[in-house]
């Protein structure tokens, strides 16, 4: 947890990196630690929004089944060119890092396409909103 909160203050730092999050809307339906857990997570997401070098895009339910990839994937881009990118994608019970060049274009295909398909960020804005009020 200790980790968790110390990566938390990254984001309030004067170079902080760029964050990008593509959540699938079943995150925001299902009820993971109950109503008080979800509002304050929420309350926490639609703050974080505010910050110029944070994108938050929800992926609705409409979206192909061919481009969703059905587990969390974390894609990082590095400002040195040197550095590949990596895709570091979650399973039940593992994880995998990717960072061979067509393994993780192919990944980078999938999230720029959930993307495309998904409600730009205002417009997810306002559905976290929306899930507020149904938590509140």
């Amino acid at each position: 947890m200790e980790l968790r909160l110390k990566r938390q203050e990254l984001l309030h730092r004067g170079d902080a990196p760029k964050l990008w999050v593509l959540l699938d809307e079943a995150v925001l339906m299902r009820p993971t630690g109950g109503a008080r857990v979800m509002s304050a997570q929420l309350a926490h997401l639609l703050e974080m929004t505010e910050l110029p070098h944070v994108i938050v895009q929800v992926a609705p339910f409409a979206v192909t089944a061919h481009t969703s990839p059905g587990n969390g994937i974390t894609y990082l881009r590095f400002a040195m060119a040197q550095l590949p990118d990596v895709a570091y994608v979650e399973h039940l019970t593992n994880a995998t890092s990717v960072n061979k060049r067509e393994s993780t274009d192919e990944y980078r295909w999938i999230l720029d396409s959930l993307s495309a398909q998904s409600p730009n960020p205002v417009r997810s804005r306002d559905l976290l909103r929306l899930a507020l009020a149904r938590y509140s």
